[in-house]
């Protein structure tokens, strides 16, 4: 009589679409870009979005290039751990014990987190273009710019969740 547990085995996770790679690393590297442009040229980046900073304000543009740095950061780190994890050398892992499926599972679910983070964060930040603009107080440029990457974000990071 065989074990059962040599009788079970535990599916195979799924791996995520080229479309769905795309997604997240595009999203990574945007805002890692952005992010150290932001912190080490903050009047530069925000000309490039269309918004007039005056250099007595240059740190409320390095605050934004903080928080886009770190979330790019961690949402690379989560990527790559948690490929590194469902594959070998191109061919994905079968888990055979319960402790590596929930390995997975767990840096998936990392993954998931800091998705939902960038997502809620590009929400905000089009809430906010919204009442700015409905005020009168943002050009069009900075509309447009500003608007576009963050439907930009909130599609990408949406789409990557739902595919995961």
């Amino acid at each position: 009589m065989e074990s059962n547990s040599a009788s079970q085995s535990i599916p195979q996770e799924p791996q995520p679409t080229f479309l769905t790679k795309a997604y997240i690393t595009a999203l990574a590297d945007v805002r890692i870009l952005i992010g150290a442009a932001a912190v080490v040229l903050p009047l530069p980046a925000a000309s490039l979005f269309g918004l007039p900073i005056a250099s007595a304000s240059r740190g409320i543009g390095q605050f934004y290039g903080a928080r886009e740095l770190v979330l790019g950061g961690l949402l690379y780190t989560s990527y790559t751990s948690y490929m590194k994890l469902t594959k070998q050398d191109g061919i994905p892992l079968k888990a055979t014990r319960d402790t590596a499926n929930a390995t997975i599972v767990e840096r998936k679910d990392a993954l998931k987190n800091v998705l939902w983070a960038c997502l809620a964060v590009d929400a905000i930040d089009l809430g906010c273009i919204a009442v700015n603009a409905f005020r009168g107080e943002m050009g069009l440029r900075a509309l447009y710019v500003g608007g576009g990457a963050g439907v930009a974000g909130v599609v990408f990071a949406a789409s990557a969740l739902r595919a995961l």
